[in-house]
């Protein structure tokens, strides 16, 4: 456990009827939405259709006008109605109107039953995993499960406590701005996982503890991060690597995604909590949390996500074309690299290590390159407790890349954790057998 102390977050109850207060937003206000998205296409498909007789556009014309012809935002104003929680279908079909569309998502079905088939819904209140290519920010998984709290897709939802997850920005903050690489070494008192004012002191005595800062970060050393943000970062620094990073910002997404938070106040001792993960307030979306993955596998550069390739008319017309768009470059690909050795020490020994332990033996998993952070933390009742595992896994002969953001509410008791799921995940994707069993 990585973090239990009391906070001022909503227990499991409360944040079940936040959930609830959402779904009841003015239900006119989504078939609005929905009807000026059919008006904007039926007039660009009208355009298209009203060509002269015997003439066409030449070929790089024709693909300009296609890929200009509706943007992300309004594939989102075509989707609202449409139930895509945990969508397995190779194609879906979009009646608005007079129009009939056909949508290919970029979501990868085996990779979808494979998810669903193997979670552990006994012992979960909900679960959330996200797999998206770093590079273009094409999302290939997308699966969820809710016991009970409401239609809205636990992958997009933005209330989750991020814990220790944050230590990713802070560790980043820690490189460019207090020079500190991976072997540098910090020095705390205490336990790891606890954060007293007492631990917060630069002073050292004969009952310090000295740590490299890529072990501090494998094993999720909260004094150690609680003093950089303390003492060295301070509430500016914070506040502009979590921007960044893409806290209190828009994902622009073909589905609503709910924004990760982020308030840190004058408070230095919050800073600590802020850095360290040690709190309840800093909120992340499963989404988010393989974006900032994927971040630091890509060389510090971030790209939005999207799970549609393209929306063509049932006459075969292409009115949308997914193109890979930057979100951000939060960090410099030197301090990226740093990043990256520190999420493969999570995994080689850090608080990983247990679940991806045989990694080497494995036929699939022998062959990647495996990061990782992990993050827990008790809700204010006690009676549902978070689990994160964002990370990523890179082929080492192809470099192939595959980044992910898993988050589980376990209940009474703990059952199949996030990193597990990682775990599975990985293996899928680069099972070659697989992929070749599927293109046939």
């Amino acid at each position: 456990m990585e973090a239990t102390v009391p906070g001022q977050a909503n227990s499991w109850r409360r944040y079940q009827q936040k959930l609830k207060r959402r779904e009841k937003i003015s239900h006119s206000w989504k078939l609005a939405a929905i009807l000026i998205g059919v008006v904007v296409l039926s007039a660009i498909l009208a355009g298209i259709s009203k060509r002269p007789a015997g003439t066409s556009a030449r070929p790089a014309e024709t693909a300009a006008r296609t890929e200009r012809l509706i943007g992300k935002d309004d594939v989102r104003l075509l989707l609202a109605g449409q139930n895509l929680v945990n969508l397995s279908r190779r194609q879906l079909e979009i009646n608005t109107g007079d129009l009939s569309l056909v949508m290919l998502p970029s979501l990868k079905p085996d990779l979808q039953q494979y998810l669903l088939q193997h979670f552990d819904r006994r012992n979960s209140r909900a679960i959330a995993v996200v797999a998206l290519e770093p590079e273009t920010g094409r999302v290939v998984a997308q699966a969820s499960f809710n016991h009970g709290v409401s239609n809205m897709d636990p992958c997009l939802a933005g209330a989750f406590p991020a814990a220790s997850i944050f230590k990713i920005v802070t560790a980043a903050a820690a490189i460019e701005k207090c020079n500190l690489q991976a072997n540098s070494r910090i020095s705390f008192n205490g336990y790891k996982h606890t954060l007293y004012k007492r631990q917060l002191t630069m002073k050292t005595n004969r009952y310090s503890n000295s740590i490299r800062f890529k072990d501090a970060f494998a094993q999720s050393v909260n004094p150690v991060f609680g003093k950089l943000g303390w003492h060295r970062l301070g509430k500016d620094t914070l506040e502009n690597y979590s921007s960044r990073f893409g806290f209190n910002k828009r994902i622009n997404y073909e589905l609503e995604v709910c924004p990760s938070k982020v308030s840190i106040d004058q408070e230095p001792y919050h800073w600590a909590e802020i850095a360290s993960g040690f709190n309840r307030r800093t909120t992340l979306s499963p989404l988010h949390g393989a974006m900032l993955a994927a971040c630091i596998i890509n060389d510090g550069k971030m790209m939005a996500p999207s799970m549609t390739e393209t929306i063509n008319t049932d006459s075969g017309k292409t009115v949308y074309r997914q193109s890979p768009e930057q979100f951000g470059r939060p960090i410099k690909p030197a301090t990226a690299r740093i990043l990256q050795q520190m999420m493969e020490t999570t995994i080689r020994s850090g608080t990983a290590s247990r679940t991806f332990r045989n990694r080497r033996r494995d036929r699939v998993l022998s062959r990647l390159e495996i990061g990782g952070k992990t993050g827990s933390i008790y809700n204010r009742a006690h009676d549902t407790r978070y689990d994160w595992f964002v990370g990523w896994a890179k082929e080492k002969q192809s470099g192939k890349k595959l980044a992910v953001g898993a988050m589980v509410a376990h209940g009474e008791y703990i059952g199949v954790r996030a990193a597990q799921y990682a775990k599975m995940l990985f293996r899928r994707y680069f099972d070659n057998r697989i992929q070749v069993a599927g293109r046939k």
